[in-house]
């Protein structure tokens, strides 16, 4: 019996370097996106009406522009990664000390957690404040609820 073709391209299945490289396009292209966005939420918040709490408008911005530089690093992390990589595969030596992945890879993996950890927050955040004006028993299972979800996301 014959297996069946890979559906995917040949250069994805063999290199991890090559997956690497088109995983860092792809990103740097959802990093387009991620700009066009914090320009629009910074926009928004400065437009706010001014009933709306001078602490939430700080709070929000705060959150905005940490969450982009979380992801800004993220990226710039990514592709020093994949070009030092790159360039230990084609040489036989690092450039520097700062060539060691381990610290590259750390730095994208710690990125990832904060980003994944403060959308969590602001989403369970916006439920507790949009739930506000249930029942004390359901708020009772609600935040239950919440917090199991929250213990979750740490691991």
């Amino acid at each position: 019996m014959v297996a069946a073709p890979s559906p995917l391209p040949h250069f994805i299945n063999g290199n991890p370097l090559i997956n690497q490289l088109i995983s860092t396009i792809i990103c740097a292209m959802g990093y387009g996106i991620e700009i066009a966005l914090f320009i629009s939420c910074v926009q928004l918040i400065r437009g706010m009406p001014k009933e709306t709490s001078k602490p939430m408008r700080r709070f929000l911005f705060t959150y905005t522009v940490l969450m982009f530089m979380v992801g800004t690093l993220y990226t710039t992390s990514s592709i020093v990664n994949t070009i030092l990589r790159a360039d230990q595969v084609s040489s036989s030596m690092a450039l520097c000390d700062l060539c060691d992945n381990s610290y590259w890879v750390s730095l994208n993996d710690l990125c990832v957690t904060l980003v994944i950890w403060g959308a969590d927050g602001f989403m369970l955040w916006r439920c507790v404040v949009l739930y506000n004006g249930i029942s004390p028993g359901q708020r009772i299972a609600f935040l239950m609820l919440s917090c199991t979800l929250a213990l979750s996301a740490l691991g």
